[in-house]
């Protein structure tokens, strides 16, 4: 895998490197979370912590855009 500068480095590339990683959940973090969980000197127990943040923030969306539709009918 190529060396991709982090910080100047997309939202697609920084995924690509925490998939090479087989960094879990992935998908849903934005890229500030992808650039520290794909630094090297970040525990396992911080990524944890990332994506268990990212996937609340992330499943909030959900409900409150389900609410937006329902209401819409």
């Amino acid at each position: 895998m190529k060396m991709v500068d982090k910080k100047g480095a997309t939202r697609q590339e920084l995924m690509k490197i925490a998939k090479a990683k087989r960094i879990a959940n992935f998908g849903v973090l934005n890229k500030a979370e992808l650039i520290e969980v794909v630094n090297t000197r970040t525990t396992a127990k911080r990524i944890k912590e990332i994506q268990e943040t990212a996937i609340k923030r992330w499943k909030s969306g959900w409900k409150s855009r389900d609410k937006k539709r329902s209401a819409k009918k």
